[in-house]
């Protein structure tokens, strides 16, 4: 008799526990969706409306039809060579985009600098030769001296 005693208790003691457990995440259920229910951030309230967007004019004149932009890079192994530029180069896609909607349609040509002062002044010279209209430089390299090779 003391061996079916036992199992009734422990049977018991699952059902309990089992009750519990489910109560409780019942409980922690119930907490979360009423949070999301009336917390102020989800709800429609006035002092966080989303900001609305500013209208830029883009008026541009005098400008090439097809406007030609160069940008150079550093495509190398050396991490030390344009790193952190690449988030700035967002600013070129932005910037194409709002002179799109001005009428001026804007055609980026992509070069390397290679890592190297001499990549470099190929990188120039091969935006001269595609004759852009100005250049913008995603690497941490020095063009002061570069330059002057196409003028």
């Amino acid at each position: 008799m003391t061996v079916s005693n036992n199992r009734r208790v422990s049977r018991r003691k699952i059902i309990v526990a089992s009750t519990i457990s489910a109560i409780g995440i019942l409980v922690v259920l119930a907490i979360i969706v009423s949070f999301v229910i009336w917390n102020p951030f989800t709800r429609n309230n006035k002092h966080f409306s989303s900001y609305p967007g500013v209208h830029v004019e883009q008026t541009v004149k005098s400008l090439p039809k097809n406007l030609r932009i160069g940008v150079v890079v550093s495509y190398t192994d050396d991490l030390t060579q344009g790193t952190g530029w690449d988030g700035n180069g967002e600013g070129i896609t932005v910037a194409k985009w709002r002179l799109k909607q001005a009428g001026t349609d804007v055609q980026t040509v992509i070069v390397s600098d290679d890592g190297s002062t001499d990549g470099a002044v190929e990188a120039i010279q091969q935006l001269a030769h595609a004759h852009v209209s100005g250049v913008i430089a995603l690497t941490s390299h020095s063009y002061e001296t570069t330059c002057s090779c196409c003028s």
